[in-house]
């Protein structure tokens, strides 16, 4: 089992100072041996003009059969981070860029823009970074300056649909590249009676190897696959989280499904289970559920190796880490497999006894001898001996029915007993220590120290003992966690990421100075009052302020932001001119608007990408400048609302 675990870590530990991808690697375990000395210091924090807003839904209350229902396509909460020698990379789901940020200043050295949000980690090998967008591409771009080196659309065609209030392709790019032996994996799409794609590519050249678009068809549409969340990889397999679903296993090399797991979370997956988030452990795949993390076996998808008890978990050598919303545990993790291998069977059994318990005929039958009891002793002394007979006939029948029944009841009690008492002496085999915790976000091991995420707080303990060694107040919920070059970097669900720095690097250097935001992006000229005015124009002859605007040749954003700053529409740029598309988000970006209210996009004005029908209200900056509308009237018509719009 020991040596699983090392080649599944081995596949991107080369280089051990970096943390070049989600959770370090194709693992996901989180886990690195390079040391991170607390106590840390703060250096740099990066602020998102609005925090991230996730593709689904999150948590409504609701409750099923005494446990909440929670969410479980957690992997766009905030922008995960990875670092790469002295530069920290991540993608942003607000405004749809990459960002390369210097490690030890917080210094901006490039960006590049996707017409969608980004919702995973990039990945970095070598002298690439891989990415993919809710745009629907996959992109390889250069580490050093951003530029693109090649670019490929995973969908038939551009087609943008609205999703929580962004336009993004019908094919969303949802599972991040997973890059390894010179391929780059990812998967599109999230409506599997659409089509759902699954690629392997050339990582040098973008060049397709092999593409599985006939997921849905093999089974004449009743596939569920919809692939969203990390991807994960052994040496032959290829792992797909699928939403709520439990990831599925496919052939590397071929890109055939291997196995497609099915537990029931009453019997054998002993709990709610399934979601975005997994890792590779032990010739295992462990899914992390609502509640606790179900180990399958990797090649077959069938439980039995474990159930843990955590909602978030890393590893190093033979100790496993939990965190459990009550505290952190560390574990012998083989002692602590084989006990919940017991616990589980221990809870299988005493939720089926239990729910017959309740059922069970001897309360019924009870009932009668009561009954039959009480219509005797009536009778009793009245002196009425036919009555009294009879009633002592039913009584007797009545309590030979109840005998078995009473002793079956009871042998059942004594089992149910029996499994509770092994539940207990189970729950804490192998355990090392504990450390009294409702942090439960995030969890990674850098050497001997385990960093916890938490609700406006990052700990870091001593792996070997569970002692704190230090905390750290941040904004929001810290879900993404990555440690490198004696730096730890905390991205948290305020769309904010902190930078912290172990205190013997006493000669970093400076730090870069925050971007501040700019409510007026436009200097003040001669088209600032026609601006202004077409704004009000608009808006007053329309009575039109909320929805969603379409902008037809969106030019440099200006008429865009007058229509944003005075409405509560979602304003959706549209230019066929690059440069001023670039120019446009530069500006917006510094109100605070761009991705929350207001996006532009890239397109050709003939074929608009967009969805049919979906503008309540549809404006031209072209139009304001030259007079002319750009597109065509029939396409630019299409987009429009039928009544109301």
């Amino acid at each position: 089992m020991k040596s699983t675990l090392v080649a599944c870590l081995a596949i991107s530990i080369s280089v051990q100072a970096d943390w070049p991808s989600y959770l370090h690697d194709s693992s996901r375990v989180g886990s690195t041996e390079e040391a991170l000395a607390a106590p840390l210091l703060d250096r740099w924090v990066f602020a998102s003009p609005t925090p991230p807003k996730m593709a689904w839904a999150g948590e409504d209350g609701r409750v099923m059969e005494g446990l909440e229902l929670l969410n479980r396509i957690r992997f766009d909460e905030v922008f995960q981070p990875v670092i790469v020698g002295e530069r920290v990379f991540f993608g942003s789901s607000v405004d749809g860029r990459v960002y390369c940020k210097n490690l030890l200043t917080g210094k901006e050295e490039w960006t590049f823009d996707t017409d969608g949000p980004i919702r995973l980690a990039p990945q970095v090998v070598g002298d690439r970074l891989y990415v993919g967008s809710d745009d629907g591409w996959a992109y390889c771009l250069d580490v050093a300056k951003g530029a693109v080196i090649w670019k490929l659309r995973a969908g038939p065609n551009d087609e943008r649909i609205l999703a929580r209030g962004r336009m993004i392709s019908r094919w969303p790019i949802r599972t991040g590249l997973l890059v390894d032996g010179g391929v780059a994996y990812f998967g599109a799409g999230v409506f599997p009676h659409e089509t759902v794609f699954l690629y392997a590519v050339d990582a040098a050249s973008g060049k397709v190897i092999w593409k599985n678009d006939a997921i849905s068809q093999d089974d004449a549409g009743r596939n569920d696959l919809s692939p969203q969340g990390y991807l994960l990889a052994t040496k032959d397999l290829l792992f797909v989280p699928s939403g709520r679903a439990m990831s599925v296993a496919f052939d590397r090399k071929t890109g055939q499904q291997v196995n497609k797991p099915t537990p029931g979370w009453r019997g054998d997956a002993g709990g709610q289970i399934g979601g975005s988030q997994a890792m590779l452990l032990d010739d295992q795949i462990l899914a992390v559920g609502e509640h606790q993390v179900l180990a399958l076996d990797q090649k077959t998808g069938k439980t039995g190796y474990a159930w843990f008890r955590g909602t978030q978990m890393t590893f190093g050598g033979d100790v496993g880490y939990m965190a459990t919303g009550k505290e952190i545990v560390a574990v012998d993790r083989i002692k602590h497999a084989e006990g919940t291998r017991v616990r589980h069977a221990a809870e299988v059994a005493s939720n089926k006894l239990s729910a017959e318990l309740k059922k069970h005929a001897a309360i019924a039958t009870l009932k009668k001898v009561e009954a039959a009891g009480k219509a005797l002793k009536a009778v009793e002394g009245k002196g009425d001996e036919v009555a009294l007979q009879k009633a002592r006939a039913d009584l007797d029948a009545v309590g030979k029915i109840y005998e078995p029944q009473r002793i079956d009841y009871q042998t059942k009690q004594e089992k149910l007993a029996e499994a509770k008492k092994q539940i207990a002496e189970h729950k804490d085999i192998g355990t090392q220590w504990t450390y009294p915790s409702a942090h439960q976000s995030a969890l990674i091991l850098a050497g001997k120290t385990l960093v916890v995420g938490g609700r406006e707080e990052v700990v870091c303990l001593d792996a070997e003992t569970g002692k704190e060694l230090w905390k750290a107040p941040v904004e929001g919920d810290a879900r993404g966690l990555a440690a490198s070059a004696g730096h730890l970097v905390a991205s948290t669900t305020a769309g904010k990421i902190y930078a912290f720095a172990e205190s013997t690097r006493s000669a970093l250097p400076a730090l870069a100075e925050s971007i501040k935001l700019n409510a007026e992006p436009f200097p003040q000229d001669e088209l600032t009052a026609m601006y202004a005015a077409a704004a009000e124009q608009i808006l007053g002859q329309t009575q039109i302020r909320d929805g969603f605007c379409l902008v037809i040749g969106s030019e440099n954003g200006r008429l865009a932001h007058e229509i944003a700053k005075r409405s509560n529409l979602s304003v959706y740029g549209v230019d066929s001119d690059e440069a001023k598309v670039k120019a446009a988000r530069a500006a917006l970006l510094k109100t605070g608007l761009y991705g929350s209210r207001v996006t532009f996009d890239h397109a050709d004005l003939g074929v608009i990408p967009y969805s049919s029908y979906f503008a309540n209200l549809i404006v031209s900056d072209t139009a304001l400048l030259t007079g002319k509308v750009p597109g065509i009237a029939k396409e630019v018509a299409r987009n429009l609302k039928p009544i109301g719009g």
